[in-house]
């Protein structure tokens, strides 16, 4: 695959060319192609509102100190787990909360189960 720059294409555009799949033109998120410059006006509105959200959240990430980074990361695993642990109880329709952590438990377990499940071998393998 053959990718290249190409300023006609626009400011942030890019053609990749390959043999199976021919010319494409990619063109960096909020730019050319994006509902912000061809949809309506409720769309070009939401990419703007979007694309403003997204550059503040990147100009406060660059400002942080790497204490307050890891503050931020903890808070937000915290928030992440609250989320895990509402969602279970929902889904179990229950209201006792250690079924829904031992739900969240057992979900856990099984995504870790899978994730590992070329890492590590219970026997040695078949001499050739």
């Amino acid at each position: 695959m053959l990718s290249l720059r190409i300023p006609s294409l626009g400011k942030d555009c890019f053609a990749a060319v390959s043999a199976d799949q021919g010319l494409n033109r990619t063109c960096i998120p909020g730019r050319l192609n994006s509902p912000a410059m061809t949809g309506t006006k409720e769309q070009r509105d939401l990419a703007a509102l979007q694309n403003a959200i997204y550059r503040e959240k990147v100009l406060r990430a660059r400002a942080m100190t790497p204490e307050q980074r890891l503050t931020e990361a903890f808070e937000l695993t915290d928030e992440i787990f609250q989320s895990m642990h509402r969602g279970a109880m929902s889904q179990l329709g229950t209201d006792d909360p250690e079924e829904g952590w031992r739900e969240v438990r057992r979900r856990l377990d099984r995504l870790t189960a899978h994730h590992e499940r070329d890492l590590y071998a219970d026997r040695l393998p078949e001499p050739v």
